[in-house]
């Protein structure tokens, strides 16, 4: 039989991993959309690459 201690102990152990694993998603998620802005400003930055390559010449004068 448990002792009264641990009986105690496991809602702490339980908000632990919870907590944990809650910190875990919002990792990921920012990592995500942290991971998508920089595509996204890649794409932009292509964008206004290839806009200069027309209006000057793709030599650049």
């Amino acid at each position: 039989m448990p002792t009264p201690g641990a009986r105690r102990a496991l809602p702490s152990r339980l908000l632990t991993r919870a907590a944990d694993l809650l910190g875990a998603v919002v990792m990921g998620i920012l990592l995500a959309v942290l991971t998508l802005g920089i595509a996204l400003d890649e794409v932009a930055s292509n964008r206004d690459v290839r806009r200069v390559h027309e209006e000057t010449g793709a030599d650049g004068r």
